[in-house]
């Protein structure tokens, strides 16, 4: 259950993110879940969007650098030890995670942690196979 993430890069400038999210505003469209790397000069903003598809369009269109990338969106238990579990099981499995954000929803006791790992095929059935709740697509624009 892959879930499209949207990378922009940009200048660590003030204002450079607002910029993203006022063209996402103007579209109308909904972040999920937001995460931002820096480093002196430049940033990566990683965002999951309803409509990941409409806002890398919308964001190619103002001229900002767009890449979609496949995540996994996994529920864990929001408790210590929660994020600890999951860790343990996909070193089992072998899984390196190149990154990963959280989304706390508070609908229920879980959080949803984004990952980003080699081989998300692969790691989808390991996981699947390890009794963990992947959330569909579906479930990770609409709901969180």
């Amino acid at each position: 259950m892959k879930v499209k993430q949207i990378s922009v890069f940009l200048e660590n400038k003030i204002g450079h993110v607002r910029m993203v999210t006022d063209e996402l505003t103007k579209a109308n469209l909904n972040l999920r879940a937001i995460s931002l790397a820096d480093s002196k000069d430049f940033g990566i903003l990683r965002m999951v969007v309803e409509d990941p598809e409409r806002a890398h369009a919308v964001l190619r269109a103002a001229n900002h650098a767009v890449k979609e990338t496949d995540v996994i969106a996994v529920e864990v238990p929001d408790h210590p030890g929660g994020l600890s579990d999951l860790l343990k099981t996909m070193e089992g499995c072998g899984v390196n995670i190149e990154y990963m954000y959280s989304v706390l929803e508070r609908k229920s006791d879980k959080a949803v942690i984004i990952l980003r790992v080699e081989n998300t095929d692969e790691v989808i059935e390991s996981l699947k196979n390890q009794k963990l709740r992947l959330l569909s697509s579906k479930e990770v624009y609409g709901v969180l």
